[in-house]
């Protein structure tokens, strides 16, 4: 029975990183989640005040919806810019919001993992006005 003092000790020696690699994964997994799920609803929301407005330059939008993400992002990634331009697709004429994001931090583990840099793009197609008849 003395010879097995010691197999917890190394049992757990082997276990612990392999649990914190886990968690931690958990946990940047998580945050990436929460940061795309933010920006997807300001891209949203930077769409739809875009296409109710009959105008060329969006410059108010975007810089308030920039600072919106910035207040709101968590550490992982940061707001690089916010784009929302007018564009036609598929005969529709519409506003394009194109948020851009690059990563904050860098490690060899989150490199393989999560992408350095990446795109938000939301296209949301302008209401013709209608006129109602009494």
């Amino acid at each position: 029975m003395k010879k097995q003092k010691g197999q917890s000790l190394v049992e757990f020696a082997l276990v612990l990183p392999l649990f914190l690699f886990l968690v931690f994964a958990i946990i940047y997994a998580g945050m990436l989640f929460h940061d795309y799920t933010t920006l997807t609803g300001i891209a949203r929301s930077a769409a739809r005040e875009a296409a109710i407005v009959e105008r060329t330059n969006y410059s108010d939008i975007e810089t308030f919806y920039a600072q919106q993400s910035r207040n709101t992002l968590t550490t992982l990634y940061t707001t690089e810019s916010i784009t929302v331009a007018n564009e036609t697709t598929n005969g529709s004429a519409g506003v394009r919001v194109r948020i851009h994001l690059t990563r904050d931090i860098t490690s060899y583990i989150l490199n393989v993992v999560t992408p350095p840099t990446f795109d938000i793009v939301y296209f949301m197609k302008k209401d013709t006005p209608t006129t109602s008849s009494p």
